[in-house]
């Protein structure tokens, strides 16, 4: 009883400190200065975001095959040769690291879809541009040494059919079907299902096709599940029903400039939706776990999971099958007056 009482004790210390704390930083706002530096010294959480963003920015600028730096650069080619009109030479200032990005990366990935990709780009562009410069002529010929024309072209800018292949009441019905689901069998998900419904998660839209986001899936060991679990808030109650689950991040070393550290977060969310469509098609359902910005706790599940110390945790993910005779709540969502200026 002693014990309770006591631990009682401190949560409602803790919670009156914070509150506090709150309260200070409210009203400093009406000092720019001081409540800059208020929360410079005090609050961890902005320093935590701070110190892992300059940490993601000092990684992209010091990897020598920045993956994400040659997508956003093959992209920036694309948008430049579908562009009208087109002019007859440009990306003077970003050509030459990406055809060494393309030399570099086709070393270690040759065949795969991301380096034919950027060859058949780079291939296009050599071939449209004019009256460039000299020094052109010789990344060209660096790029040709070598990249090998595929017989046929599957990566090209091309002009689509812009045929629904749904209507929208069938989409309607769909999106107000997938509700979440918070009790699940004892069954896993199976990794050929999951990759799948990556695969349709990969096809969101993503700022420059940089894709800076990474989903690390458990769906093996029950133990492990829970303790990952555990670091979320949220699954009181339901939480021990959950044999499937995934830990969705951003990538901070994605950027050269901290004016972009939130756009992996934009990424993330947006493939999240595709991803947990997709999962609803093949049958499996899902429940995204709230994530409370904590610095301390981010950090031990960021260990936890391997994943790298200036990682962003955007959210948490139960997967899995429905227990028998499950139920979800209705959630009325607002209307689009609400939602919207129209």
């Amino acid at each position: 009883m002693k014990s309770i009482v006591h631990d009682n004790f401190i949560k409602n210390s803790l919670k009156k400190f914070i509150l506090f704390f709150d309260n200070i930083n409210l009203f400093l706002q009406n000092n720019n200065l001081i409540w800059r530096w208020f929360n410079y010294i005090f609050d961890y959480s902005f320093f935590q975001e701070y110190t892992n963003v300059i940490s993601g920015i000092f990684s992209y600028r010091n990897d020598e095959d920045n993956y994400f730096e040659y997508r956003r650069n093959i992209h920036r080619l694309e948008k430049g040769l579908i562009s009208y009109p087109r002019k007859d030479f440009f990306a003077s200032d970003y050509i030459r690291k990406t055809v060494s990005l393309f030399i570099t990366l086709s070393e270690k990935h040759e065949k795969t879809e991301m380096i034919k990709w950027g060859g058949e780009v780079l291939n296009l562009y050599f071939n449209c541009i004019k009256n460039y410069p000299n020094e052109i002529e010789i990344l060209k010929n660096s790029f040709y040494k070598i990249y090998r024309t595929e017989k046929k072209s599957n990566y090209l800018p091309y002009i689509p059919s812009f045929k629904n292949l749904i209507n929208h009441d069938q989409l309607g019905d769909f999106f107000k079907n997938k509700k979440s689901v918070r009790y699940f069998n004892e069954n896993h998900v199976s990794d050929k299902i999951i990759k799948k419904a990556l695969n349709t998660a990969s096809l969101a839209p993503s700022g420059c096709n940089r894709q800076t986001y990474e989903y690390y899936v458990f769906n093996k060991k029950y133990k492990f599940v829970q303790e990952v679990l555990n670091f979320s808030a949220g699954t009181k109650g339901w939480g021990k029903t959950v044999h499937n689950c995934i830990v969705l991040v951003a990538k901070l070393d994605a950027f050269n400039h901290k004016n972009s550290r939130h756009a992996g977060h934009v990424d993330g969310i947006l493939s999240l939706s595709y991803f947990i469509l997709a999962l609803k098609s093949l049958g499996v359902e899902s429940c995204l776990i709230n994530w409370v910005d904590n610095p301390i706790v981010e950090k031990k599940l960021l260990k936890k999971i391997k994943a790298k110390i200036n990682d962003k945790i955007l959210i948490t993910i139960a997967i899995g099958y429905p227990s028998e005779n499950s139920q979800v709540a209705f959630s009325s969502r607002l209307e689009s007056n609400y939602i919207s200026n129209l």
